[in-house]
């Protein structure tokens, strides 16, 4: 949003009010022009704004990633612009989203148009004396590379905001995670970005539960009623699946791929040099045959021929040894165990459950599984 003088007449979109001279435009995230009075006369407005504070998880601007599709189209408001001098602005390094593809072309309409025409959000300025960015890294890299050719040397128009502002019980790490996220929805994206959603939603929604939130507030309706969602009676799996616009399956594969696979294996998908799907092939092997893949098949800057890492993976296969190793026979050595010494072997593990985590059913019953085992090993031993 921006205030301007000009010669064109055109009308409020609210009131219908003709409006010359001083008046508000505002370009939404779906690029349409809405113009509005810029002075209290404006009834609707001040309505509208009265509707507007009702919003919950939305007040702030940063809940849009918790919406359905219903108030998606709700949550678009009106923000004061302010104009920030590019030396004054720095990237987030929490910002997992790809950003490196089509900058040139990118920079070449900038410059073309001579403005931008969808402001930054940054964080408030920090320590250090500069604003962080919360979205718009992309047009961020355009800018730059326009300044390093002195094409560019007016300041940027932004939207301040504070995501710790946020009224959720959140750590302020994942409510800044959250705000990247609702402000990254209409992107194009890689799997290794839906990867990285999957993984942020699941720890947003996990906190939620963890925190006692079974139901939030997504916005008001055009009516100005309530809209609510609530947490009771579905699974976070089906939850995640509906903020990242996948099915539960591809959620089932991205958490089997964090869950079993090797550094190179999450590595080559964070790269973007494998898919989720042939990630999700590549982790049914043992670690060292993962990697044995990965390593043949990822070239930096494209991902990997599907065809390509199928037969990779039925050569390293293709030998049977590796599924039954032979081992050598060893002399049996007794270890006492006790309550305290289980405990410590215990402690990373309680450690690593601290918060609770959510699993697939069948891992669960595998955990189960192994308690089970070490349950009958020690009454064996005892007898």
């Amino acid at each position: 949003m921006k205030s301007t003088k000009t010669e064109k007449t055109v009308k409020c979109s609210l009131c219908g009010k003709v409006l010359t001279g001083k008046y508000e435009v505002v370009e939404t995230k779906r690029e349409t022009i809405n113009y509005y009075c810029q002075n209290i006369a404006c009834e609707l407005k001040d309505k509208e704004n009265n509707n507007m504070g009702k919003f919950n998880l939305d007040s702030l601007g940063v809940g849009a990633s918790l919406l359905n599709a219903e108030s998606k189209k709700l949550s678009q408001k009106r923000m004061k612009i302010e104009y920030i001098d590019f030396e004054l602005i720095e990237p987030n390094a929490m910002n997992f989203y790809s950003t490196d593809t089509g900058i040139e072309e990118l920079a070449e309409n900038i410059k073309l148009v001579g403005e931008l025409l969808q402001p930054l959000e940054l964080k408030p300025m920090n320590e250090d004396g500069k604003y962080v960015l919360i979205t718009g890294e992309r047009r961020y890299k355009a800018i730059k590379r326009l300044r390093e050719r002195g094409e560019w040397d007016t300041p940027l128009p932004a939207v301040v905001k504070n995501p710790l502002k946020m009224d959720l019980p959140l750590s302020e790490e994942l409510k800044e995670t959250l705000s990247i996220l609702s402000t990254n929805q209409y992107r194009d994206k890689t799997d290794a970005d839906l990867a990285k959603e999957v993984e942020a939603y699941t720890k947003i929604i996990t906190e939620l539960r963890k925190n006692g939130i079974t139901e939030y507030t997504l916005g008001v309706n055009e009516t100005g009623e309530e809209i609510k969602e609530s947490l009771k009676g579905r699974k976070t799996r089906e939850i995640v699946a509906d903020k990242v616009g996948v099915s539960v399956a591809q959620v089932g594969k991205i958490e089997k791929v964090k869950n079993n696979g090797s550094k190179k294996v999450t590595e080559a998908l964070e790269n973007n040099e494998i898919s989720i799907a042939q990630a999700n092939e590549i982790v049914d092997l043992p670690e060292e045959k993962q990697d044995e893949v990965v390593e043949a098949v990822s070239e930096k800057g494209k991902t990997a021929d599907t065809k390509k890492v199928k037969e990779k993976i039925k050569e390293v296969t293709a030998d049977k040894g590796w599924l039954n190793p032979p081992t050598e026979a060893k002399e049996e050595i007794a270890v006492d165990v006790t309550e305290d010494s289980l405990k410590t072997d215990m402690a990373e593990i309680m450690q690593a459950l601290a918060g609770g985590v959510t699993l697939p059913e069948n891992e669960y019953m595998e955990i189960l599984k192994c308690l089970n085992i070490v349950l009958n090993v020690v009454k064996r031993n005892k007898q």
